[in-house]
């Protein structure tokens, strides 16, 4: 077998300053100008050192045939390299839908979309979502006999909204309606517990609304909800606490689900209403000269932000003995009739809106007034890798 061995090679129209093919002792083959081929040319390894130019096409111009598998073209319209992928062109480095309805934001490479009231997420394309759901919190609970009556016994703290996350939700073209859970009331006027809080819900998910925080005296109990709500303080046989239904739901709202059941309460002096559930812990128990904070809510990065939702509301202060009212539960619990941080005040506090917490309960006579306080509304959180 014959070889020519050489060192470089120029082509015979080449200038005598011309680009040349040189050829290394290891085998690497150098050339300083352009190569074109009408036919194919193959490669194991080719490293590209400065810019490499690909087919460009208007995306009506792509060849619709004649393409194997893999084949590459810059989309001058679409602004975005495609992959022939054996059927139709796919776009590379950018993701597959869009996405639009409630209030966009972006955050640590990914869209958000967060409804804080009822809409429509609207799909073109196919690809997964990251998705958080909070039922609304429902009301803290009135002191016994009422506000501004002479009731001693403290109302209870409402449970806050079930709490849902799902990561890599499949998701296809489309319009999907989304409702947000309001928060209920809780009562200004009158002997009563509060309200449940109002579902949210998505794409077959749902967050379970509160259950009510119940009022004053005691031998109430606080009712069931995505967390339950406080039992009502006051004489009598003890109470129970509201149970947790989240945990519960059917498929990936119960398996993703948080919830916990309100606080029950013994019914002895002083007669303090008892904490709401959180989807991160349960209620405390009231009564018996207790502080009864909200349980604590459970947190999320889906927003962009690491938040905590759907804290349980606090129980309500009261007497005789002068107990005071808990603090509500992180997460947007509102704080009991004269908490800590709602000194001289016999409001229980509204749970915060957009975060599903509990309202807290109404604080017995004679701390001024005694209503109990408004659960605060869900959210619904939708978020996907950003292009």
């Amino acid at each position: 077998m014959s070889e020519i061995k050489v060192d470089k090679v120029k082509g015979r129209q080449a200038p005598a300053s011309g680009p040349e093919v040189t050829f290394d002792s290891s085998g690497n083959i150098s050339f300083a100008g352009n190569i074109s081929s009408t036919g194919d040319v193959t490669a194991d390894d080719v490293t590209v050192n400065s810019v490499m130019l690909i087919p460009r096409y208007a995306t009506s111009a792509l060849p619709s045939s004649g393409n194997t598998t893999g084949s590459i073209a810059y989309s001058t319209d679409d602004e975005v390299i495609k992959v022939w992928d054996g059927t139709e062109w796919k776009d590379v480095g950018k993701s597959g839908m869009t996405l639009s309805g409630g209030s966009v934001s972006t955050a640590g490479g990914y869209t958000i979309h967060t409804f804080t009231s009822g809409g429509a997420l609207t799909v073109d394309g196919d690809g997964t979502i990251d998705v958080l759901l909070v039922g609304g919190g429902a009301g803290g609970g009135t002191r016994n006999a009422g506000p501004n009556s002479g009731g001693t016994d403290g109302g209870s703290g409402g449970g806050a909204g079930g709490w849902v996350q799902v990561s890599g939700m499949p998701i296809t073209s489309g319009s999907y309606p989304v409702s947000v859970g309001g928060g209920g009331n809780g009562y200004q006027s009158g002997q009563n517990p509060g309200q449940n809080g109002s579902p949210s819900t998505f794409n077959g998910l749902v967050a379970y609304g509160g259950g009510y925080g119940a009022s004053g005296p005691g031998n109430r109990p606080g009712g069931p909800g995505g967390s339950g709500g406080g039992a009502g303080g006051g004489g009598g046989s003890p109470g129970s606490g509201g149970s947790a239904q989240q945990p519960g739901a059917p498929g990936q709202s119960g398996s993703n689900g948080h919830g916990n059941p309100g606080g029950p309460n013994p019914n002895q002096a002083c007669y303090s209403g008892s904490g709401g559930g959180g989807a991160g812990g349960t209620g405390a128990t009231g009564g018996n000269g207790r502080q009864a904070p909200g349980g604590n809510g459970r947190s999320s990065v889906y927003s962009g932000s690491n938040t905590t939702y759907a804290g349980g509301g606090g129980g309500g202060g009261g007497h005789p003995g002068s107990c005071r009212g808990g603090n509500g539960g992180s997460g947007g619990g509102g704080h009991g009739g004269v908490a800590p941080q709602r000194s001289n005040n016999g409001y229980g506090g509204a749970g915060s809106n957009g975060q599903g917490g509990g309202g807290g309960g109404g604080a017995g006579n004679p701390w001024p007034n005694g209503s109990g306080g408004n659960g605060g509304s869900g959210v619904v959180i939708v978020r996907y890798q950003a292009s």
